[in-house]
């Protein structure tokens, strides 16, 4: 029997308007600017794709809406804790209550769960798993997420490339197989994990039917080591793949890049949006999928 995720959770593109019931703000000049520290936020959009953690962080429990879950999202980050965005696709979005200036150097992080393991070769390997970072300015003031998001680039944006991925989710008599079907033809099964993860990997809370997103897909980074475990390249300019300790997790607003990658120029942003970046399963240890908690402005 398969599972399905509802269509209705296919994410805008990375430079596209996306909205929300929830708003919020006023006029921009009257919202206060953050200073160094964790910055008040409200979670407005929380759409995980499968990943071994979702149902988890947070805990999904029977009868939970969209809406529900969210607020669930929303109330984990306020207390210092991690919210897992599943596989390739899975985001969220988060409204700055405080807005960040755009400064000469480094303005923010996305709080993660990243640690280094090994240098090899002269590449530095641990547990990286990319999100793509989206900002945002309140333009409107209307506290709502319908102006125009621009990318921070990264060490391999360049690398990337715009693409759709759908899943869809066949229970089994061990567990579950999750299939992803990207638009460049590329095709990935992974097999849930019942002794540690044994729910669906699937978002239980949006129903039956095929999930698709878009956006930027990174090359993959998980290497298989002699031992036959993975571990993972840890790139730069992206959430959850620098620890929160190293001046290589900080980000900044200049480089935001419109859709032509061009500069953006912001002058500050009101909006956030993290989106897991890499499509890959690591064997034992499960897909990549990027983790995110508070936001701190440096």
């Amino acid at each position: 029997m398969k599972y399905y995720i509802p269509l209705s959770a296919v994410l805008c593109l990375a430079i596209s308007a996306c909205g929300t019931d929830e708003p919020g703000g006023g006029d921009p000049a009257d919202k206060p600017e953050a200073t160094a520290g964790y910055v008040p936020v409200t979670v407005i959009e929380y759409n995980p794709a499968p990943g071994q953690f979702v149902n988890e962080m947070p805990e999904y429990r029977e009868g939970m809406t969209a809406s529900d879950m969210t607020a669930a999202a929303n109330s984990a980050i306020a207390a210092g804790d991690l919210v897992s965005l599943g596989g390739w696709g899975g985001y969220i979005i988060y409204r700055l209550e405080k807005y960040i200036v755009n400064r000469p150097g480094a303005d923010f992080r996305v709080v993660g769960n990243a640690y280094y393991s090994f240098v090899k070769d002269g590449v530095q390997y641990g547990n990286c798993e990319p999100g793509v970072v989206y900002v945002m300015a309140d333009t409107n003031g209307n506290g709502l997420p319908d102006g125009t998001w621009y990318e921070l680039i990264g060490s391999h944006t360049t690398e990337g490339r715009n693409v759709e991925v759908e899943y869809t989710q066949t229970a089994t008599e061990t567990g579950f197989e999750i299939n992803a079907v990207c638009s460049t033809g590329e095709t990935q099964t992974w097999i849930s994990n019942p002794g540690f993860h044994p729910h669906s990997y699937a978002p239980l809370w949006l129903g039956e039917s095929a999930l698709r997103f878009n956006g930027r897909l990174l090359p993959a980074n998980g290497e298989k080591m002699e031992n036959g475990q993975y571990s993972q390249i840890c790139y730069t300019g992206y959430a959850d793949a620098r620890p929160n300790n190293d001046e290589a997790s900080a980000l900044d607003i200049s480089a935001a890049i419109d859709s032509d990658g061009k500069p953006a120029t912001l002058e500050r942003i009101d909006f956030i949006k993290v989106q897991t970046g890499v499509l890959q399963f690591n064997g034992p240890i499960g897909e990549c999928s990027t983790e995110t908690g508070r936001i701190q402005a440096l």
